[in-house]
C-alpha cells in the first residue's frame, strides 16, 4: 500500500510508517514528500512540526535548501494573505 493510500484509509497508519522510516535512520525522499503533503493539507501544526523535528534529528539537521522549502511552504499555507490582514484591522 502506497503511503498516500494509507493516509486516506487511516492517517495514523501513514504517520506510523513515516515515524518508522525516520527512526530507521535511512534518508528517504518519501519522508520529505509526506511532510510536505501534511503541510498542504493543513494538518495540525504540532503534527507537522513533530515529524519535521524528528526528520531533522535523524538526518543530521535540515539542509539549507530543504529548510527554506519547508519554511516557504508553511508560510504560504498557514499565513493569511496581507489583504485579509488589512481587512481584519
Amino acid at each position: 500500500m502506497h503511503r498516500h493510500d494509507a493516509y486516506r484509509c487511516c492517517p495514523w497508519l501513514a504517520d506510523g510508517r513515516a515515524l518508522a522510516d525516520l527512526l530507521s535512520g535511512v534518508e528517504n525522499p518519501a519522508n520529505v514528500e509526506y511532510i510536505e503533503e501534511l503541510i498542504f493539507r493543513q494538518e495540525p501544526f504540532l503534527r507537522v512540526m513533530r515529524l519535521l523535528c524528528l526528520y531533522s534529528m535523524t538526518t543530521g539537521g535540515l539542509k539549507p535548501k530543504v529548510l527554506e522549502s519547508f519554511r516557504r511552504e508553511i508560510i504560504q499555507v498557514r499565513m493569511p494573505p496581507v489583504s485579509a490582514l488589512r481587512e481584519a484591522i
